[in-house]
């Protein structure tokens, strides 16, 4: 089984800072437009978000008979079979994958908007919707494996673009929304060790000055964000294991295997025994399905994946946005 680099997560926030958070003018009924509130420092709030995102092309892992050369297997004829198949490409290849995304920020807490030149305006607020795009370079092979371990960890990152727009407690003011640019990538709090937390795995965003390609505009203009993301139990399977635990049912010693939508999977026919054992068997690589959404919430549901029952579970944490000065 290969080893995730990064499962694991501390927590899942946005921070961006309070360069002048915009408020712009609504007319209410009978035409009387309320106050601008500029948000300035001292300004923040803290949302839970909630959503999902996908990635076009799917993401899929090849099956790569280098890696199977001495697959563990107590049957000498299965273990051969395996080792026999060819190579075979069900990636998309190196091309450019697409990324979607909505989340919703609701239950909203420690919300408050200073106006950055009279402070005597204020707004608060209520909940906000986001929606996020990016594209990759299309320089690595769009798999999964390229998604959880990046061949060039220490090279340019994708930068998504995220805009947010919010809403007020005080329905008679609009805020003006936020856009962030930010470097995508992984995060890992899973365990104990090394000081973490066990709060789950995610994906991480930063946006501050000293990174290329990421900026702040709108509201928080000219701020810093980071943000975490937890992602689902189907997406840490689909990250976290190879192919050989991947095949549909049990393996050759009657062992639970477990599912995944970035792997491809082995169809065995034996001959003549069902259990491996036969004179011959037959072997077919079927495509995998392909990872194609993903979705954010609350690390709790990543208790629903073997890997993570494994770890001993993870604490239920909220992925949240969270602005501070």
């Amino acid at each position: 089984m290969k080893k995730l680099k990064w499962l694991g997560v501390t927590g899942a926030a946005v921070a961006l800072g309070t360069a002048g958070l915009l408020v712009a003018p609504s007319t209410q009924a009978g035409g009387v437009t309320p106050p601008i509130v500029a948000g300035g420092p001292g300004s923040h709030v803290t949302c839970q978000i909630t959503g999902s995102t996908t990635l076009t092309p799917a993401l899929a892992d090849d099956w790569l008979a280098s890696e199977h050369s001495a697959d563990p297997s107590s049957v000498a004829t299965f273990r051969d079979s395996i080792a026999s198949i060819a190579t075979h490409t069900f990636s998309a290849g190196a091309v450019p994958v697409a990324t979607g995304g909505k989340s919703v920020a609701a239950s909203c807490t420690n919300t408050h908007v200073v106006d950055v030149t009279d402070h005597s305006r204020t707004a608060e607020i209520a909940s906000a919707s986001i929606s996020t795009s990016g594209t990759s370079t299309g320089a690595d092979e769009a798999t999964c494996d390229n998604l959880a371990n990046p061949p060039n960890p220490d090279g340019p990152k994708e930068v998504l673009t995220s805009v947010i727009k919010w809403t007020a407690t005080d329905t008679t003011k609009k805020i003006a929304p936020t856009t962030v640019h930010a470097e995508l990538s992984a995060y890992n709090d899973v365990g104990t060790d090394d000081g973490k937390t066990n709060t789950g795995a995610g994906f991480h965003l930063d946006s501050n000055s000293s990174l290329p390609d990421t900026s702040i505009e709108g509201s928080f203009a000219g701020g810093t964000s980071q943000s975490v993301a937890y992602i689902d139990a189907t997406t840490v399977q689909a990250l976290a294991v190879d192919s050989f635990h991947l095949r549909q049912g049990v393996d050759s010693a009657g062992n639970a295997l477990i599912a995944s939508v970035c792997q491809p999977t082995v169809q065995v026919k034996a001959t003549p025994a069902s259990d491996l054992v036969g004179d011959s068997v037959s072997i077919k690589v079927k495509k995998p399905k392909g990872l194609k959404k993903i979705i954010i919430g609350s690390s709790g549901a990543q208790n629903a994946s073997p890997l993570i029952q494994a770890a001993g579970g993870v604490n239920d944490t909220p992925s949240t946005l969270d602005f501070i000065p």
